[in-house]
Order: structure tokens, then C-alpha cells, then sequence
């Protein structure tokens, strides 16, 4: 333990009767319920697009040729706005990517999982024994993405500083007041004033005056 930690470990807890999902796991118990099933599974085939008809999903173009189908499910995690883009659908998900490094296989050493939480960091064992350390998300988009989706689909408030703690320090600290001050001034100092029609201008630039000899100013 390192006296001058950034993070340093103050507490800790244990769940005994806590569980966790296994990534591969879950996708390999649908597939083999599927086959139980009679469904057939065509691994290394690329979607290329859906086809629609009359306003309707028809199938699915692969690499591999056109599948017809009547009803078509989307069951592609972070790919699923994509998919559905091709049927002209557009869905309110941004995805975001994980950061994770699975090491070799190692022996057993890790049957429960290791997890901090407010770095967003964990430690895994597979049963294959490969160690899986992961992190945070993501919090940017990709640029497709972010072309995509950022200047119609969210909301970004005109004040909010979203920098973290340090960068917001040496930036000076500034609040809302100061922020809102600063966007001021800048709009101010940017404006345009809108050249009026001379006719439409002489009335308001006679009544001003009347007004101000009436009230004594």
C-alpha cells in the first residue's frame, strides 16, 4: 500500500451469495437452446442489409445470399442501432466501448470477482482460466457516432462543465455565475444588430423622443 495514492484502498466488501454473468456464457446458453429447438445457426455471416417491402422487414441480405424472412430480431448488443438503421428504423441507443484485456490461461486463481467501484475497474477468472481485467466505459462516442447522433439526438446545457476535478481546478474553479457571465459577454460582444427598412425605422425613432419629452427624461 502506497502512502501517497491516488485511489487508496480505504474499505471493502464481500458478498458470498452474489453472482456474476459470464459474457460468454450467456450467448452460448441461447445458442445452444436455439439448437434444441431446430434453429440453425450460420456463424461468419456478415448482415449486409434488411430488405423492406411496402414499409415492412421482407429479410435479411448477407454475405452469404438473402435470407426472407416475415419477422426479423435484432440480438446484436452495441450493433443494434446499426442493424436497424438498415431497416430504417432509428433507435435512441448510443453504444459505448469497453475497455478489457483477457490475459493467457492461467491456473485457477480467482473465483470471485475482484471489482472497484469508483473506477470502474474489475479482475475475472473464465473457465478457461484466461484473467479478464476490465475498465470504465468509454464516455466518447465514435466519430461516425458522434456525427450521427450528438447534434439532434442530446441535449447539451450551455453551462455545464463536464471536465473533471483537475482540469476544472487549473481552469480556475468557476461556477455557474461565472460561466454564465463569460457566455454573456461572448454573445454580446458577437451580435449583429439587423439592419431595419429606413420607412420602418422613422416611426419607432420618432416616438422614442415624444416618449422621453412626455415623461420629463
Amino acid at each position: 500500500m502506497l502512502d501517497n495514492a491516488r485511489f487508496p484502498v480505504l474499505d471493502g466488501f464481500l458478498h458470498r451469495r452474489g453472482g456474476k454473468v459470464r459474457n460468454d456464457a450467456v450467448p452460448w446458453a441461447y445458442a445452444r437452446s436455439a439448437r434444441a429447438r431446430g434453429q440453425d445457426i450460420l456463424e461468419w455471416c456478415e448482415v449486409t442489409g434488411i430488405r423492406v417491402e411496402a414499409g415492412r422487414v421482407a429479410g435479411v441480405e448477407t454475405g452469404r445470399g438473402t435470407v426472407r424472412a416475415d419477422k426479423v430480431f435484432l440480438c446484436v448488443a452495441a450493433y443494434s442501432s446499426r442493424l436497424a438503421a438498415m431497416a430504417r428504423c432509428r433507435l435512441p441507443i448510443a453504444p459505448h466501448l469497453l475497455h478489457a484485456v483477457i490475459t493467457e490461461t492461467v491456473k485457477p486463481c480467482a473465483d470471485v470477482l475482484v471489482t472497484y467501484r469508483d473506477v470502474h475497474f474489475y479482475v475475472s477468472q473464465s473457465d478457461k482460466g484466461g484473467l479478464m481485467v476490465g475498465g470504465a466505459t468509454d464516455c466518447h462516442n465514435r466519430c461516425a457516432q458522434s456525427i450521427l447522433r450528438y447534434q439532434v439526438a442530446f441535449w447539451r446545457p450551455l453551462l455545464a462543465d463536464w471536465s473533471n476535478f483537475e482540469n476544472g481546478r487549473d481552469a480556475g474553479a468557476k461556477d455557474a455565475t461565472v460561466r454564465a457571465a463569460a457566455r454573456w459577454a461572448r454573445t454580446l460582444s458577437s451580435a449583429e444588430s439587423t439592419p431595419l427598412n429606413p420607412a420602418s425605422d422613422a416611426a419607432p425613432g420618432a416616438y422614442v423622443p415624444a416618449c422621453k419629452g412626455e415623461i420629463g427624461t
